[in-house]
């Protein structure tokens, strides 16, 4: 008896476009437990960061036999975020993506504001168990030469510490309405300061914009972990825009910065405002150029490191400017700005690119009229003695 076709295992092209449904973090929909943890069962490290986009990434290379193709659109973020990180190692084991992927921007789809990509890969012959899920890199078609020949320069410099920044903002739930709320002053019970992202401005903190009901929300009274911070980095915005810390609460809107070793409160306040790093913040990172841009703590800590000389002169200027606390002038901005571009090797028609890119994007003015302040030492050291607490100092931390 004749025999038939042999059948192969697997599909020689999987192509589609996936539902986006988040089931972790920020804009996360809710989730039977039973089947979270039935896909995690199944889909293992490609379940860590809960996704339909990110379970199929996984599923079209399982789907997929030895030397067939995959193609999915995916929401831009899972290029490069680094809660997708386990997404991409997944997929990666089972396939090898293509380079320069297709970055399909916004706008592509009627009624979707979210940036798509396209991930295109070919199906492994043999599994990868090293697959790190290192960011899938995206092309840089249209970009101007010039900008992607100076990217390339400055991304072979070292990186900043990585302990520098960190995630510590109160993140609100559904749970904690009416805890806190809008407010341009305290009005009992609501009397705990709880800054955010929009008080932030470049070397100037702005009155808080929120309170909190401290009996009913005690994480946002005095605490150490409030007391350590050292700069405010707003994380709603196109590039860093950094402020002396409060010492006091704030929400996920800010990023913490911390001053360790030679890498001072005061040079970070310098580097993070000055033109050449906003420059290249702001063209390395594509969440940056988005309709809702975003500084993350990842993005911080792929900055480079303008070396020991400049640190030591940073943070002279930063310190000063910090204690005014009423932001900086243009003389100031212009000297900041040439200590920061020589110290990482930018001159002549590169520098004269990114200070005219730094005049067509000026940094956010003060919500309100021009008028004395206190410093932030002497506006928290009110706070604390209201509440009861000592005041936070600036020293060292253990």
């Amino acid at each position: 008896m004749a025999k038939g076709p042999q059948l192969r295992s697997g599909f020689d092209a999987v192509v589609g476009n996936p539902p986006w449904i988040l089931y972790a973090g920020k804009g996360s929909q809710p989730i039977d437990a039973r089947e979270k943890e039935f896909l995690e069962v199944v889909f293992g490290r490609a379940a860590r960061t809960l996704s339909t986009h990110g379970l199929f990434a996984t599923l079209a290379g399982r789907l997929s036999r030895p030397g067939s193709r995959v193609g999915l659109m995916m929401p831009t973020s899972v290029a490069d975020a680094e809660r997708y990180s386990e997404v991409r190692g997944s997929h990666d084991e089972l396939c090898d993506p293509d380079m320069n992927l297709l970055d399909i921007g916004e706008g592509a789809f009627v009624g979707v504001f979210q940036p798509c990509m396209a991930i295109t890969s070919t199906r492994r012959a043999t599994l990868d168990s090293e697959a790190t899920g290192a960011p899938w890199k995206l092309s840089q078609a249209g970009v101007d030469p010039d900008v992607q020949a100076l990217l390339a320069i400055l991304d072979q410099l070292p990186k900043l510490p990585p302990t520098l920044f960190g995630e510590r903002g109160y993140r609100s739930s559904t749970g904690d309405k009416g805890k806190f709320t809008k407010a341009d002053s305290p009005v009992p019970p609501f009397d705990v300061p709880l800054y955010e992202g929009t008080s932030v401005r470049e070397f100037e903190l702005l009155p808080p914009t929120a309170y909190a009901d401290g009996a009913r929300l005690p994480d946002t009274r005095p605490a150490r972990k409030w007391a350590e911070v050292d700069v405010f980095i707003r994380q709603t915005a196109k590039y860093p825009i950094a402020s002396p810390a409060a010492r006091a609460a704030f929400r996920n809107s800010i990023i913490a910065g911390f001053g360790k070793g030679p890498h001072t409160a005061g040079f970070l306040l310098a580097y993070l405002n000055t033109t050449p790093i906003r420059w290249y913040h702001y063209h390395r990172q594509r969440d940056a150029q988005q309709g809702m841009p975003q500084v993350k703590v990842g993005h911080l800590r792929n900055l480079p490191d303008p070396g020991q000389t400049a640190v030591a002169r940073l943070d002279n200027a930063g310190a000063q400017l910090a204690a005014r606390n009423s932001g900086i002038s243009e003389q100031q901005r212009a000297e900041l700005d040439a200590i920061v571009a020589d110290a990482v090797g930018v001159r002549g028609a590169a520098l004269q690119m990114i200070l005219k890119w730094g005049s067509a994007n000026p940094p956010p003015v003060g919500r309100h009229a021009a008028e004395p302040r206190p410093g932030v030492k002497k506006a928290a050291a009110e706070h604390s003695a209201q509440a009861g607490a000592p005041p936070a100092t600036r020293g060292k931390r253990a």
